[in-house]
């Protein structure tokens, strides 16, 4: 199979200089017919909805996130559902999980001082039925689910 090389249409607004780009899940229900959408974290910590065939963006969201450094590695980890998203330095001591429906800060998370910056932040989500579960790191080596409603607040450490 041979690879090409093809590039983003100019994007509009321009929404500066992307750090991490994931795509966006969608239902199956609509995936056949749906354009490919990407979200996308700037080094402002600004999050961007990116339509990939036209190049339309959108801001969704300004992060606060301490000691964020933008020159270290940075994950964006989003729901499977689509709606729900987190951002940390990969070997950073704080992160914060956002809807990407409304924009608003749902979590700010913090795994404590001891060692942080020789581990990746635990960080991913899970689907229990109808139930969004956030697992993340509170403590050296000591991941910790939390149940999210359906507006993606935390409903009940499990």
């Amino acid at each position: 199979m041979e690879i090409q090389r093809c590039n983003f249409p100019p994007l509009q607004p321009d929404p500066g200089k992307l750090l991490v780009i994931r795509e966006l899940p969608q239902p199956s229900s609509i995936r056949a017919n749906a354009q490919p959408q990407l979200i996308a974290l700037n080094e402002h910590l600004q999050l961007w909805q990116i339509d990939l065939l036209s190049g339309g963006t959108t801001a969704i969201a300004e992060l606060h996130l301490p000691d964020f450094h933008p020159e270290h590695p940075v994950q964006l980890v989003i729901s499977p559902c689509g709606q729900t998203a987190a951002v940390s330095n990969r070997f950073g001591r704080h992160a914060t999980v956002v809807s990407l429906t409304t924009g608003h800060t749902l979590l700010e998370l913090s795994r404590g001082s001891y060692h942080f910056n020789v581990s990746t932040y635990p960080l991913a989500f899970a689907e229990r039925g109808q139930e969004l579960v956030l697992i993340h790191g509170v403590d050296w080596n000591r991941p910790a689910p939390i149940l999210l409603d359906p507006a993606g607040y935390a409903a009940a450490d499990y």
